[in-house]
């Protein structure tokens, strides 16, 4: 009987007026408050039915001067999906007389990947708070929640990374966030990048702020935190969260999106000699999305040999060279539009043959292209300089430093 009275009153009514699940919470909340059980004044919270109810409090009149919040999670709109009830509120809400909704009391939280038919029903109850999560429809999760895109676990995980990046750098709004978390994975790679979404976006702090690899900026596989292991998880996360180094850092760090920056601002920060040219070449490096500058953040652990020094001609000292690093910004800036985007950075139709692809070292003084020439794609992996390749058809050459 509940679960078709849900149906009616959530589906098609779109309204807690008629629900007994809710007109039963209504009058125990009263009772509670009257007994004193519950404080004069105090905040609600749901997920998926449970936020539907929760927003129905908030519309009361009897709790306007007793709830100061309501936290709705995956939640139904008002109003329902389809049918008279539907057109009708569209009508009021024009009008401006539907809602009783104080909407600044509201926080009406969504997982905004993949679809989720029951919080796209009807209409918001307020402004929807988008939350990227990793796409449980995808292909790279092995073991995914019943509910799928809809599950109440999948985007409390999303809100703890949310929650962690916010603490370190509270100054990044809403659509900031959204954006840095999206870049970390895509629906559609095949790659697997979307079940690591979180993550990697876990992994780039605690590279950063704990350097469990001693200066090394890519974590073995080890050393990674493991897709599909929630203990593992919140294990790395707590870890980070608790460490003296993120404690030291929080709210005293810059970070800075690169897809914020224009390819000139990012050259301009790359070529930099100070801490924000080092803190920029390391964002490169380790191909993450966003720059992390600050009085705690110590970079020089990753740059014991000059591994973040530009590269001087003249005196031969430092590592990286202006081309590479140009080369180097417009990979991770179009790694981070396929991300963003959730395309698939892998051509499906191109296939590999051994027959038409020559991996050579330069090193081998490969002077004639005699060799090469039966190739269609060349791929030469040597040190700049070492000796003269030259190609003597169109075939493709790549050459690898």
């Amino acid at each position: 009987m509940d679960l078709l009275t849900d149906l009616i009153d959530i589906t098609w009514l779109g309204s807690t007026t008629l629900q007994p699940q809710y007109i039963s919470l209504k009058f125990k909340v009263a009772e509670w408050l009257e007994n004193g059980i519950l404080p004069q004044n105090f905040t609600v919270t749901g997920h998926s039915l449970g936020g539907f109810l929760a927003a129905g409090l908030v519309a009361e009149p009897m709790f306007t001067n007793h709830i100061s919040h309501a936290y709705l999670y995956n939640a139904p709109g008002v109003g329902g999906y389809t049918g008279p009830s539907a057109a009708a509120y569209a009508i009021l809400d024009f009008l401006g007389v539907a809602s009783t909704y104080d909407q600044s009391k509201i926080s009406n939280i969504e997982a905004a990947t993949g679809t989720s038919p029951i919080s796209g029903l009807g209409f918001d109850a307020a402004p929807p708070i988008d939350v990227i999560i990793e796409d449980q429809m995808a292909s790279d999760i092995s073991n995914p929640p019943g509910a799928r895109n809809h599950s109440q676990q999948v985007l409390t995980d999303a809100l703890a990374v949310y929650s962690a990046y916010s603490q370190l750098a509270p100054n990044l709004n809403q659509e900031q966030l959204d954006k840095l978390i999206d870049a970390f994975g895509s629906t559609k790679d095949i790659g697997g990048s979307n079940g690591k979404t979180l993550e990697s976006a876990i992994d780039a702090l605690r590279v950063i702020l704990l350097n469990p690899e001693n200066g090394k900026i890519a974590l073995s596989e080890n050393q990674k935190t493991e897709t599909g292991n929630r203990d593992k998880f919140y294990e790395n996360l707590y870890g980070l969260q608790n460490s003296d180094q993120f404690k030291d850092s929080a709210d005293k760090v810059q970070l800075t999106l690169l897809s914020d920056l224009s390819p000139g601002a990012i050259i301009s920060k790359i070529e930099s000699n100070d801490q924000g040219g080092l803190a920029t070449r390391f964002a490169l490096l380790a191909l993450n999305p966003f720059v992390l500058e600050g009085e705690k953040i110590d970079y020089g652990a990753f740059n014991t040999n000059g591994e973040l020094d530009l590269f001087s001609p003249d005196s031969g000292t430092g590592t990286l060279t202006s081309s590479y690093l140009v080369d180097r910004m417009t990979m991770l800036i179009r790694k981070n539009w396929f991300n963003s985007e959730d395309k698939n950075p892998l051509d499906s139709s191109v296939t590999f043959s051994s027959s038409n692809h020559s991996y050579q070292n330069i090193n081998d003084s490969l002077e004639s292209g005699a060799d090469i020439a039966k190739f269609d794609t060349l791929i030469a992996v040597g040190r700049h300089g070492a000796s003269d390749v030259r190609q003597s058809r169109d075939n493709d050459l790549t050459i690898l430093f």
